[in-house]
């Protein structure tokens, strides 16, 4: 079983390393944004995440203490300008957690393994840093 553990976490980080491709980053809006792909199903905050996704970090939400990361589903070639603040395609939302980091060119996501029941779902968001930050997102646990 000790075999298997090692594989999997190997098998974690080269997809940590692979799995974001970014088309968009920091604003001056205080706002940072990316197209994420996730190539595997990953948890976060509960929702089960596959393919593509538009990601937006707002700094002056998480100042007034609100949510201030949000992750909404996003179809290729779509305007990124119409898909924030569109309820229905709101997937997920949470107040994250700063953690310094050096200066990230593309998408960095941190995953973890899941104990949860469904065996299809290997993989939990833990943290996520957008193109241009040097701020990494924690994920607060549920």
């Amino acid at each position: 079983m000790r075999p298997f553990r090692v594989v999997l976490i190997l098998c974690a980080c080269t997809v940590m390393m692979v799995i974001g491709r970014w088309s968009q980053a920091q604003s001056h809006t205080g706002k940072e944004t990316a197209v994420v792909e996730f190539t595997d199903k990953t948890k976060v905050m509960g929702a089960v995440l596959y393919g593509k996704y538009f990601v937006v970090h707002d700094e002056a939400r998480m100042a007034k203490g609100e949510p201030c990361l949000f992750i909404y589903r996003y179809n290729e070639g779509e305007p990124l300008d119409q898909i924030e603040g569109q309820s229905g395609r709101l997937i997920v939302s949470f107040r994250c957690r700063h953690v310094d980091r050096s200066a990230a060119r593309e998408p960095v996501l941190t995953l973890g393994m899941t104990s949860g029941a469904d065996p299809s779902v290997l993989f939990e968001l833990r943290e996520i840093q957008l193109p241009g930050s040097t701020v990494g997102h924690q994920v607060p646990s549920l």
